[in-house]
């Protein structure tokens, strides 16, 4: 990909360029991989871009894309970059769309047959099987209508004149060169350029995506991001045992490095604050492979012994309150008891609290609902709440002292404060 290049600056340990491009030579350079980089949130459905064709044929400028990339050679006023060396780190939703629509545009051409007049027909069933089939088409972000208005010769703007269009249409990139993988978390964090708000739990995510990536992780559980298809279903209690949501997870290890019940929150989201929950240490020590697989194998071992019980648990041990509160509790409970948090220490309390749940089914689900269904959101915060409930009466297992559903969350105290 040749870029133009406008303005640049060279900064400590980057190089920030600005450049233009054709429309078309951009999307050329964009292959499907592109929109599974790893820290974007994956394509979501937005009318506002239905429109966006239609700015482009008027020449309204559009809001620039942001590219990242390793590698890169300058020549005279222009950046060379290779199409395998670069991600989208802002404006993947409008690549995305003008990608496809060239996509369309390509399989149209593909399957265009002449009319007795030698006009172009194609046939949109021919064309939605062909995307269907394809593995970059994403099902809801286009609907049928837009699809035939594409098709037909009539419209403004069309399949017959994309290529065209796309040609005579410059783009602005920004692009930065050499940034380290924490610093492009960073930016994404705070890239919005009129986009949807990246969200918490998303946030959350990146802060601690290459601390999973680069492991390998203990192989009964899958981690589920907010990103992908099986999100909701698996977010709602629709899935198998072993599987969790990514963020839920990283909840979970706060909450236990912690010793009490942490929630996502925009207040915890500074990677670099003195305030951080989690410092540099207690990354280096519980965010390492042995630890995060010990862990990983607690969530699994109890989640399956707890839906041999009831399915119901499999939509109740998915929640951040309940693994938050379980592991917020252990992680108090290792620190009042022994003094001690180590890998030792807490896979003891895990095999511990294991044994006690082989014996019976001591989180009683019917009992926590009743006691559930009498909260009452206008008066306080439910999450919260739940929290300290699960935290408390797990406490109370731990102690071999084990209170009443109704004991836990009727009372105020809370033992980590």
């Amino acid at each position: 990909m040749i870029i133009t290049v406008l303005d640049s600056k060279k900064l400590q340990e980057s190089s920030w360029f600005l450049g233009k491009i054709t429309l078309w030579d951009y999307l050329s350079s964009v292959s499907k991989e592109k929109f599974d980089f790893d820290v974007q949130r994956g394509i979501v459905k937005n009318k506002y871009l239905d429109n966006i064709l239609q700015s482009i044929q008027r020449q309204e400028p559009i809001p620039p894309i942001t590219i990242t990339s390793h590698t890169f050679e300058l020549k005279e006023s222009n950046i060379v970059i290779n199409d395998n060396s670069f991600n989208i780190l802002d404006g993947l939703q409008r690549t995305y769309r003008l990608w496809l629509y060239k996509q369309i545009s390509i399989i149209a051409h593909e399957t265009s047959r002449e009319d007795l007049f030698g006009h172009s027909v194609y046939s949109i069933s021919d064309i939605l099987s062909r995307l269907k089939e394809s593995d970059y088409y994403i099902p809801g972000v286009l609907s049928v209508s837009f699809i035939k208005n594409l098709l037909d010769n009539k419209s403004t703007v069309n399949v017959s004149t994309i290529q065209e269009l796309y040609k005579g249409f410059d783009i602005y990139l920004y692009i930065w060169c050499g940034l380290e993988e924490k610093d492009i978390i960073k930016k994404m964090l705070i890239l919005n350029a009129g986009q949807r708000k990246v969200s918490i739990g998303h946030q959350y995510e990146l802060m601690f995506l290459k601390i999973y990536k680069d492991y390998n992780l203990f192989d009964k559980v899958k981690l589920v991001r907010e990103k992908d298809e099986c999100y909701g279903k698996t977010k709602n209690g629709d899935r198998k045992v072993g599987n969790f949501i990514f963020s839920t997870t990283i909840i979970g290890i706060q909450s236990l490095i912690a010793g009490k019940p942490m929630r996502l929150s925009s207040d915890n989201l500074e990677l670099d604050s003195e305030d951080d929950y989690i410092s540099e240490e207690e990354v280096n020590q519980y965010f390492n492979q042995p630890f995060i697989n010990l862990y990983l194998e607690s969530l699994y071992k109890f989640d399956d012994k707890l839906c041999k019980y009831d399915k119901q648990y499999l939509k109740w041990f998915v929640k951040d309150t309940t693994i938050s509160g379980i592991m917020g509790a252990v992680g108090y409970y290792l620190r009042a008891s022994t003094g001690i948090f180590n890998m030792d220490s807490f896979s003891g309390t895990i095999v511990k609290l294991l044994k006690e749940l082989e014996k019976k089914d001591y989180f009683q689900l019917n009992k926590f609902y009743l006691e559930y269904n009498n909260l009452s959101s206008t008066r306080i915060n439910i999450g919260d709440k739940v929290r300290d409930a699960i935290f408390r009466y797990t406490l109370s297992v731990l102690q071999g002292n084990i209170i009443k559903w109704a004991e836990a969350f009727n009372t105020n105290k809370r033992f980590y404060e």
